[in-house]
C-alpha cells in the first residue's frame, strides 16, 4: 500500500509541476475599451491608449488609438490614427 501512494505521490508531483511550469509562460491578459453602442465616436483629439473593441452600426474614428481596432458594423470610418 506505501509503494502505491508513493506512485500516486510523483504522479501527481509531476502533474502540478507540469502545470505550473506550463502557465508561467501564459502572456498576460490585457484590458481593453469595448465600445457597443449603436453609433461609436472617437473624437478628434481623444487618445485612447489601449486596445478597441466595437460592435454596433457606425463607428467613426477622429482621434487616436494607439493599439488595436477590432470593429464589426455596417459603416466603420477611420479619419485618425490606429
Amino acid at each position: 500500500m506505501a509503494h502505491y501512494r508513493s506512485r500516486r505521490t510523483r504522479r501527481l508531483l509531476v502533474v502540478a509541476l507540469t502545470a505550473l511550469v506550463a502557465l508561467s509562460f501564459a502572456t498576460p491578459a490585457s484590458a481593453s475599451q469595448i465600445i457597443t453602442e449603436e453609433d461609436g465616436v472617437i473624437e478628434a483629439g481623444e487618445v485612447i491608449d489601449d486596445d478597441v473593441i466595437f460592435a454596433g452600426n457606425t463607428l467613426l474614428v477622429d482621434g487616436v488609438i494607439k493599439g488595436d481596432l477590432v470593429a464589426v458594423g455596417s459603416e466603420i470610418t477611420s479619419n485618425g490614427t490606429v
